[in-house]
C-alpha cells in the first residue's frame, strides 16, 4: 500500500465525530468531522517526516446582526496552515485556511481556526477526504440535547458509518511499519519549506520536546505583556517541571493584572500553533 493510500484509508468508527448541521423541521442532517489528534496521529503511523507552520493569527473586530436589528460585537479569526509531508524522500507542501467567528473572549476561537486550518491542509493529501461526500442521513430532534448528539443517538451513528464504509466498530487504527524515519527525528537531507519564518531564540534552541518549546515561548510573550522580561519568564518556565502548570499561572497573572483577554489570545496564538490542545487545560483560566 502506498504512502497515499495510507493516508486516503478511512479511518474506523471510533475516530469519527458528529454533529448536526442544518435543520430541516423536525429534524437535524448530520456531518461527519475528525478531530486534530486524530489526523495527527495518522501522520505519525506513517512513519516519515511531516511538518506544519501556520501563518499569522488575523483577528478582525466584526459586529454581527441578530434579532431585533440588535448587532452584537464579534471577532472573525483565521490563519492558514502549511503542511508538509515526506512522499518518496521529499518534503510535499499542501496548504489551506481555518476561519471561525467568536466572541470576543472565546479562547476556543483560537483552537477553532488552528486545528480547522491544519486539518483543510490535511485533507489536500487525502486524510478524511471521503467524509465531505459521506450522507449520513438525518436524526430525529429528539436526539439531540443543547444542540449536541446524545450518546445513544451517536453510536446508531457509529454502526451506520461502520456499514457505508465497511469497517467492523470495534476497528481501531494500527500503526503502519516505519519504512524510514518518525516525525520527530531530526533531518538533514531535505529542508523543510519555511513559510513566514520566525526569529531564532537561543532560550527555546535546546528545548528538545515541541510542545514544551511552545509553552515556554508563550509563557515568555504573556511575561512581556504584563510588563516584565521576556527571557526571565522563558528561563522560569524552561526550569519548570511542570510546562502546562507554568503556562496557566503566567495566564493567570496576565489577567490578574488586567491585561485585555483579545491580548492574551494573540500572545497564545503563533506560539502553540503547534501545541493547539494546550488551549484545552487554559480555556477555562481566562
Amino acid at each position: 500500500m502506498s504512502i497515499f493510500d495510507e493516508l486516503k484509508r478511512p479511518f474506523p468508527p471510533d475516530a469519527i465525530k458528529f454533529r448536526v448541521g442544518s435543520r430541516r423541521g423536525q429534524y437535524w442532517s448530520i456531518l461527519s468531522y475528525l478531530d486534530a489528534r486524530m489526523v495527527s496521529d495518522r501522520l505519525n503511523m506513517l512513519g516519515v517526516r511531516w511538518e506544519m507552520k501556520h501563518s499569522d493569527l488575523q483577528v478582525v473586530p466584526i459586529k454581527e446582526r441578530v434579532k431585533d436589528g440588535l448587532e452584537i460585537p464579534r471577532l472573525r479569526a483565521s490563519v492558514q496552515c502549511d503542511l508538509a509531508i515526506e512522499i518518496n524522500g521529499k518534503l510535499v507542501m499542501r496548504s489551506d485556511v481555518g476561519e471561525e467567528i467568536g466572541d470576543e473572549d472565546d479562547l476556543k476561537l483560537v483552537k477553532t481556526v488552528y486545528s480547522d486550518s491544519f486539518k483543510r491542509a490535511a485533507v489536500h493529501f487525502g486524510v478524511g477526504e471521503y467524509l465531505y461526500g459521506l450522507d449520513m442521513g438525518i436524526i430525529p430532534n429528539s436526539d439531540v440535547e443543547y444542540g449536541r448528539i446524545n450518546e445513544a443517538a451517536s453510536k446508531k451513528l457509529q454502526a451506520k458509518y461502520a456499514k457505508l464504509i465497511d469497517v467492523p466498530v470495534e476497528a481501531a487504527e494500527k500503526p503502519v511499519k516505519a519504512t524510514k524515519r518518525k516525525t520527530k527525528d531530526k533531518v538533514s537531507d531535505t529542508p523543510a519549506p519555511v513559510v513566514g519564518e520566525q526569529q531564532s531564540d537561543p532560550e527555546l534552541d535546546s528545548a528538545m520536546d515541541s510542545q514544551d518549546a511552545n509553552i515556554i515561548r508563550a509563557v515568555g510573550e504573556l511575561a512581556a505583556l504584563t510588563g516584565g522580561d521576556r527571557q526571565a519568564g522563558i528561563k522560569w518556565a524552561k526550569g519548570s517541571k511542570d510546562k502546562s502548570g507554568a503556562l496557566n499561572t503566567a495566564i493567570r497573572n496576565a489577567a490578574g493584572k488586567g491585561v485585555d483577554r483579545s491580548e492574551i489570545i494573540k500572545a497564545l496564538a503563533d506560539p502553540l500553533a503547534l501545541f493547539i490542545e494546550t488551549f484545552d487545560a487554559t480555556e477555562a483560566v481566562v
